[in-house]
Protein backbone atom coordinates (compact mmCIF):
# COMPACT_ATOMS: atom_id res chain seq x y z
CA UNK A 1 0.00 0.00 0.00
CA UNK A 2 2.97 2.11 0.21
CA UNK A 3 3.04 3.09 -3.43
CA UNK A 4 -0.75 4.08 -3.56
CA UNK A 5 -0.77 7.83 -4.44
CA UNK A 6 -3.25 9.62 -2.01
CA UNK A 7 -6.42 10.82 -3.68
CA UNK A 8 -5.67 14.89 -5.01
CA UNK A 9 -8.95 16.71 -3.16
CA UNK A 10 -11.15 18.26 -6.06
CA UNK A 11 -11.10 21.90 -5.94
CA UNK A 12 -14.06 24.21 -6.11
CA UNK A 13 -14.82 27.75 -6.78
CA UNK A 14 -14.45 30.01 -3.90
CA UNK A 15 -17.40 32.21 -5.93
CA UNK A 16 -20.04 31.08 -8.39
CA UNK A 17 -21.70 34.70 -10.05
CA UNK A 18 -25.08 33.70 -11.55
CA UNK A 19 -25.86 36.60 -13.48
CA UNK A 20 -29.26 37.39 -14.75
CA UNK A 21 -30.33 40.19 -16.66
CA UNK A 22 -33.70 42.10 -15.63
CA UNK A 23 -34.12 39.97 -12.60
CA UNK A 24 -36.26 42.09 -10.40
CA UNK A 25 -35.63 42.03 -6.75
CA UNK A 26 -39.20 41.82 -5.71
CA UNK A 27 -39.86 38.69 -7.74
CA UNK A 28 -37.25 37.00 -6.65
CA UNK A 29 -38.10 38.40 -2.78
CA UNK A 30 -41.36 36.67 -3.70
CA UNK A 31 -39.88 33.49 -5.59
CA UNK A 32 -36.26 32.64 -4.39
CA UNK A 33 -34.15 29.48 -5.70
CA UNK A 34 -34.21 27.99 -2.38
CA UNK A 35 -34.36 28.47 1.54
CA UNK A 36 -30.58 28.93 2.11
CA UNK A 37 -30.49 32.12 -0.42
CA UNK A 38 -31.04 35.87 1.27
CA UNK A 39 -32.40 38.12 -1.10
CA UNK A 40 -31.08 41.46 -0.65
CA UNK A 41 -32.26 44.93 -2.71
CA UNK A 42 -29.24 46.31 -5.03
CA UNK A 43 -29.79 49.64 -6.29
CA UNK A 44 -28.92 49.81 -10.29
CA UNK A 45 -29.31 53.50 -11.63
CA UNK A 46 -31.88 56.17 -12.38
CA UNK A 47 -32.44 57.47 -15.99
CA UNK A 48 -30.23 57.85 -18.00
CA UNK A 49 -28.09 54.94 -17.08
CA UNK A 50 -30.81 52.43 -16.19
CA UNK A 51 -29.56 50.36 -19.35
CA UNK A 52 -27.65 47.37 -19.82
CA UNK A 53 -24.57 48.63 -21.16
CA UNK A 54 -24.57 51.27 -18.35
CA UNK A 55 -25.32 48.63 -15.18
CA UNK A 56 -23.25 45.47 -16.04
CA UNK A 57 -19.89 48.02 -17.02
CA UNK A 58 -20.74 49.18 -13.29
CA UNK A 59 -20.91 45.71 -12.27
CA UNK A 60 -17.63 44.45 -13.55
CA UNK A 61 -16.14 47.65 -12.36
CA UNK A 62 -17.13 49.42 -9.27
CA UNK A 63 -17.61 52.47 -11.21
CA UNK A 64 -20.34 54.85 -11.88
CA UNK A 65 -21.23 54.84 -15.46
CA UNK A 66 -20.68 58.86 -15.86
CA UNK A 67 -17.08 57.96 -14.68
CA UNK A 68 -17.08 54.33 -17.35
CA UNK A 69 -18.80 56.00 -19.99
CA UNK A 70 -20.07 53.03 -21.25
CA UNK A 71 -23.53 54.16 -21.28
CA UNK A 72 -25.24 52.85 -24.70
CA UNK A 73 -28.00 50.04 -24.53
CA UNK A 74 -25.57 47.87 -26.28
CA UNK A 75 -22.45 48.90 -25.10
CA UNK A 76 -21.09 50.02 -28.17
CA UNK A 77 -19.11 52.82 -29.03
CA UNK A 78 -20.33 56.04 -30.35
CA UNK A 79 -18.06 58.25 -30.73
CA UNK A 80 -19.90 61.47 -31.56
CA UNK A 81 -22.08 61.15 -28.08
CA UNK A 82 -18.79 60.05 -26.23
CA UNK A 83 -20.06 56.72 -25.48
CA UNK A 84 -17.43 53.98 -25.06
CA UNK A 85 -16.92 50.18 -25.42
CA UNK A 86 -16.15 48.14 -22.26
CA UNK A 87 -12.60 47.67 -23.73
CA UNK A 88 -12.14 51.45 -24.51
CA UNK A 89 -13.18 52.57 -21.17
CA UNK A 90 -10.06 51.31 -20.23
CA UNK A 91 -11.63 50.19 -16.85
CA UNK A 92 -10.30 47.47 -14.98
CA UNK A 93 -12.55 44.53 -14.43
CA UNK A 94 -13.19 42.12 -11.73
CA UNK A 95 -11.77 38.95 -13.85
CA UNK A 96 -8.89 41.61 -15.29
CA UNK A 97 -8.13 42.48 -11.28
CA UNK A 98 -8.35 38.71 -10.17
CA UNK A 99 -5.87 37.22 -13.44
CA UNK A 100 -3.34 39.91 -12.06
CA UNK A 101 -3.34 37.92 -8.86
CA UNK A 102 -3.17 35.43 -10.12
CA UNK A 103 -6.77 33.62 -9.55
CA UNK A 104 -8.10 31.76 -12.54
CA UNK A 105 -11.92 32.60 -14.09
CA UNK A 106 -14.41 30.82 -16.56
CA UNK A 107 -16.67 33.47 -18.07
CA UNK A 108 -19.82 32.43 -20.12
CA UNK A 109 -22.28 35.11 -21.77
CA UNK A 110 -21.62 38.17 -20.03
CA UNK A 111 -23.02 40.87 -21.91
CA UNK A 112 -20.09 43.17 -23.30
CA UNK A 113 -17.85 40.98 -23.20
CA UNK A 114 -17.26 40.65 -27.44
CA UNK A 115 -14.63 40.61 -28.79
CA UNK A 116 -13.37 37.96 -26.01
CA UNK A 117 -10.81 39.01 -24.20
CA UNK A 118 -7.66 36.74 -23.36
CA UNK A 119 -7.55 35.62 -19.87
CA UNK A 120 -6.72 32.84 -17.60
CA UNK A 121 -8.70 30.17 -18.25
CA UNK A 122 -11.64 30.78 -20.45
CA UNK A 123 -13.95 33.48 -21.60
CA UNK A 124 -17.23 32.85 -24.05
CA UNK A 125 -18.30 36.57 -25.10
CA UNK A 126 -21.67 37.72 -24.63
CA UNK A 127 -23.52 40.24 -26.64
CA UNK A 128 -23.13 42.33 -28.60
CA UNK A 129 -22.05 39.82 -31.64
CA UNK A 130 -22.87 41.87 -34.55
CA UNK A 131 -21.16 39.38 -36.69
CA UNK A 132 -22.55 36.25 -35.16
CA UNK A 133 -24.20 34.95 -38.88
CA UNK A 134 -20.64 34.62 -39.96
CA UNK A 135 -19.12 31.17 -39.61
CA UNK A 136 -15.96 32.62 -38.90
CA UNK A 137 -16.77 34.95 -36.18
CA UNK A 138 -14.60 34.05 -32.82
CA UNK A 139 -16.63 34.75 -29.87
CA UNK A 140 -14.40 32.46 -27.37
CA UNK A 141 -10.75 32.84 -25.84
CA UNK A 142 -8.84 30.28 -26.28
CA UNK A 143 -10.12 29.10 -29.24
CA UNK A 144 -9.95 25.23 -28.27
CA UNK A 145 -13.17 26.18 -26.34
CA UNK A 146 -15.99 23.75 -26.50
CA UNK A 147 -19.57 25.22 -27.70
CA UNK A 148 -22.99 22.92 -27.93
CA UNK A 149 -24.21 22.41 -31.37
CA UNK A 150 -27.04 25.36 -31.39
CA UNK A 151 -24.52 27.46 -29.47
CA UNK A 152 -24.21 30.16 -32.15
CA UNK A 153 -28.09 29.67 -33.60
CA UNK A 154 -29.34 30.47 -30.35
CA UNK A 155 -27.27 33.81 -29.45
CA UNK A 156 -29.06 35.88 -26.84
CA UNK A 157 -29.67 39.04 -29.49
CA UNK A 158 -30.76 37.76 -32.66
CA UNK A 159 -31.06 40.58 -35.57
CA UNK A 160 -31.66 40.22 -38.87
CA UNK A 161 -29.61 42.80 -40.15
CA UNK A 162 -27.01 43.01 -37.17
CA UNK A 163 -24.59 45.41 -38.92
CA UNK A 164 -26.65 48.29 -39.24
CA UNK A 165 -27.74 48.51 -35.19
CA UNK A 166 -23.51 49.16 -34.38
CA UNK A 167 -24.08 53.16 -34.40
CA UNK A 168 -28.22 53.55 -34.30
CA UNK A 169 -29.86 54.19 -31.50
CA UNK A 170 -32.87 52.12 -32.89
CA UNK A 171 -31.43 49.11 -32.28
CA UNK A 172 -33.68 47.95 -28.99
CA UNK A 173 -36.83 48.87 -30.86
CA UNK A 174 -35.39 46.44 -33.66
CA UNK A 175 -34.39 43.68 -31.68
CA UNK A 176 -38.23 44.18 -29.62
CA UNK A 177 -39.67 43.82 -33.30
CA UNK A 178 -37.70 40.71 -34.32
CA UNK A 179 -38.54 39.26 -30.64
CA UNK A 180 -42.38 40.02 -31.02
CA UNK A 181 -42.41 38.75 -34.45
CA UNK A 182 -41.37 35.51 -33.67
CA UNK A 183 -43.43 35.15 -30.34
CA UNK A 184 -46.73 36.27 -31.25
CA UNK A 185 -47.72 32.95 -32.69
CA UNK A 186 -46.98 31.25 -29.74
CA UNK A 187 -48.62 30.79 -26.19
CA UNK A 188 -46.76 32.71 -23.17
CA UNK A 189 -45.30 29.14 -21.95
CA UNK A 190 -43.99 28.38 -25.36
CA UNK A 191 -41.90 31.56 -25.25
CA UNK A 192 -40.92 31.53 -22.18
CA UNK A 193 -39.42 27.88 -23.14
CA UNK A 194 -37.90 29.31 -26.25
CA UNK A 195 -36.01 32.22 -24.04
CA UNK A 196 -35.00 29.06 -21.30
CA UNK A 197 -33.75 26.73 -23.85
CA UNK A 198 -31.05 29.57 -24.86
CA UNK A 199 -30.16 30.17 -21.74
CA UNK A 200 -29.80 26.19 -21.17
CA UNK A 201 -27.16 26.53 -24.00
CA UNK A 202 -24.98 28.73 -21.73
CA UNK A 203 -25.38 26.04 -19.47
CA UNK A 204 -24.47 23.51 -21.53
CA UNK A 205 -21.36 25.31 -22.72
CA UNK A 206 -20.14 25.87 -19.58
CA UNK A 207 -20.58 21.96 -18.34
CA UNK A 208 -18.65 21.29 -21.16
CA UNK A 209 -15.59 23.90 -20.47
CA UNK A 210 -15.59 23.90 -16.38
CA UNK A 211 -12.47 22.58 -14.65
CA UNK A 212 -11.62 22.01 -11.13
CA UNK A 213 -8.75 24.81 -10.83
CA UNK A 214 -11.35 27.60 -11.61
CA UNK A 215 -11.28 30.30 -8.44
CA UNK A 216 -14.43 32.15 -9.93
CA UNK A 217 -16.85 31.51 -12.34
CA UNK A 218 -19.48 33.50 -13.50
CA UNK A 219 -22.08 32.71 -16.18
CA UNK A 220 -25.41 34.76 -17.54
CA UNK A 221 -28.56 34.10 -18.55
CA UNK A 222 -30.75 36.78 -20.46
CA UNK A 223 -34.55 35.00 -20.30
CA UNK A 224 -35.92 37.38 -17.93
CA UNK A 225 -35.08 40.65 -19.49
CA UNK A 226 -36.13 39.07 -22.81
CA UNK A 227 -39.27 38.66 -21.70
CA UNK A 228 -39.94 41.87 -20.13
CA UNK A 229 -39.10 43.33 -23.31
CA UNK A 230 -41.65 41.41 -25.53
CA UNK A 231 -44.73 41.73 -22.73
CA UNK A 232 -44.29 38.34 -21.38
CA UNK A 233 -44.46 39.88 -17.65
CA UNK A 234 -47.77 41.91 -18.05
CA UNK A 235 -49.56 38.88 -15.63
CA UNK A 236 -48.54 37.94 -12.18
CA UNK A 237 -49.28 34.23 -13.71
CA UNK A 238 -46.52 34.43 -16.20
CA UNK A 239 -44.03 36.00 -13.97
CA UNK A 240 -44.46 33.34 -11.34
CA UNK A 241 -43.74 31.22 -14.34
CA UNK A 242 -40.74 32.33 -15.39
CA UNK A 243 -39.45 32.99 -11.96
CA UNK A 244 -40.10 28.96 -11.03
CA UNK A 245 -38.70 27.80 -14.39
CA UNK A 246 -35.44 30.54 -13.93
CA UNK A 247 -34.98 28.99 -10.42
CA UNK A 248 -34.69 25.71 -11.88
CA UNK A 249 -31.91 26.67 -13.92
CA UNK A 250 -30.16 28.41 -10.95
CA UNK A 251 -30.41 25.05 -8.92
CA UNK A 252 -29.26 23.13 -12.36
CA UNK A 253 -26.08 25.97 -12.29
CA UNK A 254 -25.35 25.13 -8.76
CA UNK A 255 -25.39 21.39 -9.30
CA UNK A 256 -22.94 21.69 -12.41
CA UNK A 257 -20.24 24.06 -10.77
CA UNK A 258 -20.56 23.53 -6.72
CA UNK A 259 -18.66 26.42 -5.07
CA UNK A 260 -18.26 27.82 -1.67
CA UNK A 261 -20.22 30.98 -2.16
CA UNK A 262 -22.94 31.75 -4.76
CA UNK A 263 -24.15 35.00 -5.60
CA UNK A 264 -27.20 35.41 -8.45
CA UNK A 265 -27.03 39.27 -9.35
CA UNK A 266 -28.95 41.08 -11.75
CA UNK A 267 -28.24 44.42 -13.78
CA UNK A 268 -31.48 46.11 -13.28
CA UNK A 269 -35.36 44.77 -12.32
CA UNK A 270 -37.90 44.61 -14.67
CA UNK A 271 -41.73 45.13 -14.66
CA UNK A 272 -44.23 44.90 -17.34
CA UNK A 273 -42.65 46.25 -20.39
CA UNK A 274 -39.89 48.76 -18.24
CA UNK A 275 -36.77 48.51 -16.11
CA UNK A 276 -36.47 49.42 -12.63
CA UNK A 277 -33.81 50.39 -10.14
CA UNK A 278 -34.69 47.43 -7.86
CA UNK A 279 -31.98 44.47 -9.00
CA UNK A 280 -31.15 42.03 -6.89
CA UNK A 281 -28.38 40.47 -5.10
CA UNK A 282 -29.10 36.62 -4.21
CA UNK A 283 -26.33 35.01 -2.25
CA UNK A 284 -25.89 31.79 0.06
CA UNK A 285 -21.87 30.29 1.19
CA UNK A 286 -19.93 29.97 3.69
CA UNK A 287 -18.57 33.12 3.45
CA UNK A 288 -21.98 35.08 3.68
CA UNK A 289 -24.12 36.28 6.65
CA UNK A 290 -27.32 34.37 6.77
CA UNK A 291 -29.62 36.49 8.67
CA UNK A 292 -30.41 39.57 6.27
CA UNK A 293 -33.32 37.98 3.67
CA UNK A 294 -34.82 41.26 2.68
CA UNK A 295 -32.97 43.17 5.34
CA UNK A 296 -29.89 45.11 3.72
CA UNK A 297 -29.64 47.05 0.30
CA UNK A 298 -25.82 48.02 -1.79
CA UNK A 299 -25.55 49.66 -4.66
CA UNK A 300 -24.43 48.23 -8.04
CA UNK A 301 -20.71 49.11 -7.89
CA UNK A 302 -20.35 47.53 -4.23
CA UNK A 303 -20.64 44.25 -6.75
CA UNK A 304 -16.21 44.17 -7.62
CA UNK A 305 -15.46 45.40 -4.52
CA UNK A 306 -17.45 42.66 -2.46
CA UNK A 307 -15.69 40.61 -4.87
CA UNK A 308 -12.49 42.05 -4.49
CA UNK A 309 -12.91 41.48 -0.83
CA UNK A 310 -14.12 37.65 -0.67
CA UNK A 311 -10.57 37.04 -2.71
CA UNK A 312 -8.38 39.27 -0.21
CA UNK A 313 -7.62 41.75 -3.00
CA UNK A 314 -6.72 45.15 -2.52
CA UNK A 315 -9.51 47.01 -4.29
CA UNK A 316 -7.82 49.39 -7.69
CA UNK A 317 -7.06 52.81 -7.45
CA UNK A 318 -10.02 54.11 -9.69
CA UNK A 319 -12.92 52.27 -8.01
CA UNK A 320 -16.34 54.24 -6.87
CA UNK A 321 -17.96 51.10 -5.28
CA UNK A 322 -17.56 50.09 -1.49
CA UNK A 323 -16.90 46.56 0.54
CA UNK A 324 -20.25 45.68 1.45
CA UNK A 325 -19.28 44.06 4.73
CA UNK A 326 -22.51 43.49 5.99
CA UNK A 327 -23.42 40.72 3.66
CA UNK A 328 -20.49 38.62 4.53
CA UNK A 329 -20.29 36.46 7.80
CA UNK A 330 -19.76 38.50 10.95
CA UNK A 331 -16.72 36.27 11.85
CA UNK A 332 -14.94 36.67 9.01
CA UNK A 333 -15.05 40.97 9.36
CA UNK A 334 -14.61 40.40 12.68
CA UNK A 335 -11.16 38.91 11.95
CA UNK A 336 -10.23 41.36 9.15
CA UNK A 337 -10.86 44.14 11.29
CA UNK A 338 -8.59 42.88 14.23
CA UNK A 339 -6.01 41.96 11.41
CA UNK A 340 -6.27 45.79 10.33
CA UNK A 341 -5.73 47.28 13.68
CA UNK A 342 -2.62 45.10 14.55
CA UNK A 343 -1.02 46.12 11.31
CA UNK A 344 -2.22 49.78 12.00
CA UNK A 345 -0.41 49.13 15.73
CA UNK A 346 2.72 48.03 14.90
CA UNK A 347 3.09 50.82 11.88
CA UNK A 348 2.71 53.23 14.99
CA UNK A 349 -0.56 54.77 14.11
CA UNK A 350 -2.88 53.54 16.51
Amino acid sequence: MDNVKPIKPIKVPKLLIIGVDGGDYQSFLENKPSPEFNCNLMYSFKHPYMVTGAAWSSLYSGILPQNHKVTHTWGVSVPAEGRKNLIESGITTFWQHLNRHGKTVELVNLPLTYPPQALNRFMISGFPVFDHLDPATKITYPDTVRLPDEYMKYLDVVFSETKNLEVTNESAIAWIKILVEEYQSKSTEQCIELLLKYARLKLDALKLNHSNDADLVMVCYMAIDRACHVGLLNSPASVTYLYKEMNKLIMDTIKAVPADNVWVVSDHGSAGIEHRISSVFLHTGKDMRKDCDGKLTLDIIDIAPAIYYLFDLPLPVLIDGLVPYQVFEKSRVEVDQLKLKTALSSLGYI
